[in-house]
């Protein structure tokens, strides 16, 4: 078990939503953990940057430099990323290319990393209009459980977004106007969507 510091951190948007800097998130973040040790909890500390989260930009958008800053006494955090980079697109290396900056600079640090959520679009969901093709989405797919696996040194995890009970998340993709949900099962994992179809060869992801 670990904690995860809070969702997707961002900068003020102008609509109401209150939104934080990035001097701020990171003096809350630490404030985070020095309360979570101070109440002598040893877990791991997930700590994720700027821009809702996203793995694409952690290394230029300020989060990279601010996380080095962050002190842990018991040295054990590590960073959460967010990857919806492959929404849309048809390039078999599109997760990879949104996570491989931030792996290197990760390596580089000595820093873990987990990706908290991750979802790409696979065809056929049978809420139409829809996004993508089952088979390119295989691909991607094949090529994101390859890039772990070469990576398992840096990183610790995924999460895909996400599961769903009855009524509450549906198996809409991100072309669907009844929101982007991609659920892996539609009542507490009864029925599989296409989403399970697609990732489950990968699950349970080996020790390695």
């Amino acid at each position: 078990m670990g904690f995860d510091l809070v969702n997707e951190p961002h900068e003020p948007r102008g609509d109401g939503d209150i939104g934080t800097g990035l001097a701020d998130w990171f003096a809350c973040a630490q404030a985070a953990i020095n309360a979570i040790r101070a109440a002598g909890a040893q877990n791991t500390i997930f700590v994720p940057g700027m821009d809702y989260t996203a793995a694409s930009s952690f290394t230029t958008n300020g989060s990279s430099t601010e996380w080095l800053k962050l002190t842990d006494p018991s040295k054990n955090n590590a960073v959460t990323v967010h990857c919806y980079t492959g929404l849309g697109s048809a390039s078999p290396k599109v997760l990879r290319g949104a996570c491989s900056a931030l792996v290197a600079w990760a390596r580089t640090n000595g820093v873990k990393v987990n990706i908290g959520e991750i979802a790409i679009d696979a065809g056929d969901n049978g809420l139409p209009p829809f996004c993508g093709d089952f088979a390119i989405a295989q691909t991607q797919w094949t090529d994101w459980n390859c890039f772990c696996v070469a990576n398992n040194d840096v990183i610790v995890g995924w999460n895909w977004w996400g599961n769903s009970a009855s009524g509450w998340r549906n198996q809409g993709d991100s072309c669907n106007p009844q929101g982007h949900h991609w659920a892996l099962t539609l009542d507490d994992g009864t029925t599989q969507t296409v989403y399970m179809n697609l990732i489950e060869a990968t699950l349970p992801a080996p020790i390695l």
